[in-house]
């Protein structure tokens, strides 16, 4: 997991977080902790039996109502695979009866998953500033419906 991390954050993050920072991040420096790891679950996804990408979800840190996406990172070389929208629909259907619906926030400046979450049918609904690396950069923040349970 911690290798999906490192490779995920230097490849997504190039240009946007300063490159000593990305250089720095290594696969066991960047493995979750078994305490971080939320109740509600990390979802990982395998090609070739090598684990490629990962999601991780739970309560809101903001304390709403909704859930929250925490992380979902893809192996580089699993781009466009249709690898990050199974995890995203996957977890969103562990999530559906448990919250009002779910959010996430991304960098401002990564176009590539922006676009992303808009085709997800996430809705960009505002922005926030967050300190990575010693700079203040802006997130973006994006919410979206779960599916719904069958009710009877």
């Amino acid at each position: 997991m911690g290798r999906v991390y490192a490779e995920g954050w230097r490849a997504g993050y190039r240009g946007l977080i300063p490159e000593d920072f990305l250089s720095s991040l290594t696969a066991e420096g960047c493995a979750p902790r078994q305490e971080a790891i939320s109740a509600d679950g990390c979802l990982v996804a395998e090609a070739d039996g090598v684990l490629c990408g990962l999601i991780a979800f739970g309560p809101a840190r903001d304390g709403g109502p909704h859930s929250e996406i925490y992380a979902l990172y893809v192996l580089p070389a699993a781009w466009r695979q249709g690898i990050g929208g199974q995890l995203l629909r996957s977890a969103m259907d562990v999530l559906a009866g448990r919250y009002d619906g779910v959010c996430l926030w991304t960098l401002a400046g990564n176009a590539r998953a922006r676009a992303f979450y808009e085709r997800m049918g996430l809705c960009h609904v505002g922005m926030r500033t967050i300190a990575i690396a010693g700079q203040t950069l802006e997130e973006a923040g994006y919410q979206g419906a779960l599916p719904m349970e069958e009710r009877s």
